[in-house]
């Protein structure tokens, strides 16, 4: 389909989003941090609370939302090149973590 040529490409162009190192407060989560990162950044994020799973859920960020180059198409972090199990909004971060998220189609 169209929308995910559109996101492939502009991905392919600029797959790099944000790049920051922030020091933060202890018990800060993976949720936290992108909150922090995107506002410094000027990036838009758009996130829902799961009671479900009890977490925040990532839409979108900087306006690339999920199911937008497929159904099955989103965001997913990792902590330290790991793809973690948790919500991000339940992983405790600890001093010295690195995150990456990314888009996955």
């Amino acid at each position: 389909s169209c929308p995910f040529f559109i996101i492939r490409g502009y991905l392919a162009q600029n797959p790099l989003i944000l790049q920051e190192t922030l020091t933060v407060t202890s018990k800060a989560t993976v949720y936290d941090v992108l909150l922090l990162a995107a506002k410094n950044a000027g990036i838009a994020v758009d996130s829902t609370y799961s009671a479900q799973y009890q977490t925040a859920y990532i839409n979108g960020i900087n306006y690339i939302y999920q199911k937008i180059a497929s159904p099955r198409s989103g965001w997913m972090y990792q902590v330290n090149q790991m793809t973690e199990n948790y919500g991000c909004s339940q992983y405790v971060l600890k001093d010295g973590d690195k995150i990456l998220w990314y888009y996955t189609v």
